[in-house]
């Protein structure tokens, strides 16, 4: 079941000792939260006074967005717009906000729902009110057609399927429709012919509003309608794509030409259609081997991948190879991959080195050689002494 909120400005509110701005509608048993949430949804900016000429061509903003509110994800639909003047002689607005969930998001989608007469209010009769619920949602569907009313603006009904592909991507950074005054009251209709060429499960992820003015920056608002000439319109392409409606629309070149804007041009269903949240993760590459726990660090292959020379190696220098750790050497060989690597012995392959060695165990033969002889020399200088003299040296050791 629906539920609904009607907020504008008067001398009394739904809540005791409410007055200006404030709720005076809302269904029975709303939630707080809830409702707090939807009175901050009511910004509306007039482009014209209430006693200006022209007062009657302010916009009316139609919007559908999907918000968290206690951590439910959902779905929205208002009409804010101007309301001449309030008990005070002041400028005046009117919003009404409709929570729909389940049963109540027909397949036609949220802007054919916003288009029924029975759901959205356009007046109050100025009685504060706690209804039982909300409007009843009609059931009805819609088919894919061609873009007619695109268009119209143009030459090309494929700039429909522009936007229904930008209802059908994640949200991220909104598309943004630059129109005049004279265009506002066909907005509602362009989106709705991009909406019908969207896969039914689809339909209820297509977020706009055509006429948005300090949406919070948690709602999901996928289409931005703004004004010509407004620092909105001057901003949308610093914010992202863009489609200015106040202009003709020249044909799409052809490297713009997707599904969704045949679709548009044909009026055929989009089928099979991935959004980038639906595109498949990229495929894992293959685990490397894994070796048992205090294994050496060769494979089994390793004689595959390199070769080693032990022509001049003895035990011990190849036990000491072979147990280095193998981080670095490639596991597997492809078609392309360049000849194995061959380690070979410094002594078979580097006379220099080899020399070097030779001169080391020379020098120390030689140091060993020394030392042995002056040991020599000294125990026999000791001995003769104390042949010639013993008794002399017993003295001296008492």
């Amino acid at each position: 079941m629906s539920v609904e909120l009607l907020y504008t400005s008067s001398a009394q509110g739904l809540k005791q000792g409410s007055r200006g701005f404030c709720t005076v509608l809302s269904t029975a048993g709303m939630p707080l939260n809830l409702a707090t949430r939807l009175e901050s949804l009511s910004a509306y900016r007039h482009v014209f006074p209430p006693s200006h000429p022209d007062a009657a061509q302010n916009p009316v903003s139609f919007s559908h967005l999907r918000i968290n509110v206690g951590g439910r994800p959902l779905s929205i639909l208002s009409r804010i717009s101007d309301y001449g003047v309030d008990y005070s002689q002041r400028t005046n607005k009117l919003a009404h906000h409709v929570v729909l969930e389940g049963s109540d998001l027909v397949p036609a989608g949220p802007a054919w729902v916003m288009s029924q007469p029975t759901i959205m209010r356009s007046q109050w009769d100025g009685q504060c009110a706690t209804p039982g619920g909300g409007p009843t949602v009609p059931p009805g569907n819609q088919s894919p057609r061609v873009c007619l009313r695109w268009s119209g603006l143009g030459s090309d009904a494929g700039w429909g399927g522009v936007v229904a592909e930008a209802f059908a991507q994640p949200p991220g950074k909104p598309l943004w429709i630059i129109f005049t005054l004279a265009q506002s009251a066909e907005l509602l209709g362009l989106i709705n012919e991009s909406i019908a060429l969207l896969p039914i499960e689809q339909r209820w992820q297509a977020t706009f509003s055509t006429y948005a003015t300090n949406l919070p920056p948690d709602a999901d608002c996928k289409v931005r309608c703004v004004l010509a000439g407004t620092d909105d319109a001057r901003l949308a392409p610093a914010r992202g794509k863009v489609i200015d409606v106040s202009k003709p629309l020249p044909p799409l070149v052809s490297t713009a030409v997707t599904p969704y804007v045949l679709a548009a041009r044909n009026g055929t269903a989009l089928l099979g259609i991935s959004t980038t949240a639906d595109l498949p993760s990229r495929p894992k590459p293959a685990p490397l081997p894994k070796f048992p726990r205090g294994s050496p660090g060769i494979p089994k292959n390793a004689g595959e991948l390199f070769h080693i020379d032990d022509a001049n190696l003895d035990a011990a220098s190849m036990q000491a190879l072979k147990s280095q750790p193998t981080t670095g050497l490639k596991l597997a060989r492809s078609a392309s991959a360049p000849p194995a690597v061959t380690i070979k012995s410094q002594a078979a392959h580097s006379p220099v080195v080899n020399a070097q060695r030779k001169s080391y165990s020379k020098l120390t033969w030689a140091l060993i050689g020394v030392s042995v002889a002056a040991s020599l020399l000294l125990i026999t200088a000791v001995a003769l002494m104390f042949r010639n003299n013993p008794g002399e040296v017993a003295q001296n050791s008492n």
